[in-house]
């Protein structure tokens, strides 16, 4: 994994992006699996991720995250061929990934088009786009994550069909992606779907599992962050999840609360 600094991040959005950074690999294999399998996930750069679409006194945009990543080649398949007709030797991708919070999709749906045609002409590489939406539910595709479609038409003509990859956080089920390996998974628990009597546990059992693994301390305290900070825990979850604290199961929580936050502090 990446080595990320870790600093208080007071901003969410700012948070989310360095999680997701951090656990790039993870967040791939977690929902893309098919796409994963394609790349060499063990080298990651991340991009610039300013946009001058009319240089150089036009308007600025600012895209979340953008990161190139090889392409692994099976040497049992058909070659591969660059843009000239030769055998490529290295081929790379880039992916983007927009994170949004806001509760309407419309705004990302009318940028994400212009996004992908300047990041592509940029780079001069394929551009796979991912939307992270971490307060809607299934309700946007009818699934958790998977493939959506942005139509352009006119008098009933469709001009541009653009797909990309999503992600609905609120449409998963944070108890079934409890049970995975995954440590991302766990975390994100936290901006799943959640039963209204098992948030409590969900908060406890994700640190719990995130207490005992063998991480870094800065992707300790990522992770952790993420469960506290995004957790929809009120005063009665709090009673309940103070109880579980207490009990021999989850004994190396609190310590573990208290450790990874003013170790990255320090770090």
């Amino acid at each position: 994994m990446l080595l990320t600094e870790v600093v208080p991040m007071p901003d969410h959005d700012q948070r989310f992006k360095t999680l997701i950074k951090e656990f790039f690999p993870d967040f791939l294999r977690l929902f893309f699996p098919e796409y994963a399998d394609h790349l060499e996930l063990e080298c990651v750069h991340w991009e610039l991720t300013e946009l001058l679409p009319h240089p150089p006194d036009g308007s600025r945009h600012h895209l979340d995250l953008v990161a190139k990543l090889k392409i692994r080649q099976d040497p049992d398949a058909k070659p591969i061929l660059d843009a000239s007709g030769v055998k490529a030797k290295e081929l790379f991708a880039v992916i983007h990934l927009e994170i949004e919070s806001s509760q309407s999709k419309t705004s990302i749906m009318e940028r994400l088009p212009t996004y992908y045609i300047h990041l592509r002409n940029r780079t001069k590489l394929p551009v796979l786009p991912i939307i992270i939406f971490l307060n809607r539910g299934g309700e946007v595709d009818g699934e958790g994550h998977g493939t959506m479609e942005h139509r352009d038409t006119l008098f009933g003509l469709e001009i541009q069909v653009m797909r990309f990859l999503y992600v609905a956080l609120k449409g998963l089920k944070a108890l079934e992606y409890m049970e995975k390996d995954n440590l991302l998974a766990v975390a994100l628990t936290a901006l799943m779907n959640i039963p209204e009597e098992s948030i409590a546990w969900v908060g406890a059992e994700a640190l719990r599992k995130i207490s005992q693994a063998p991480l870094q301390t800065h992707e300790r305290f990522l992770l952790g962050e993420c469960v506290r900070a995004d957790l929809p825990m009120g005063p009665e979850h709090r009673a309940e999840y103070d109880k579980l604290l207490a009990t021999e199961t989850f004994v190396g929580v609190k310590a573990m609360n208290k450790t990874i936050y003013e170790e990255g502090i320090e770090e």
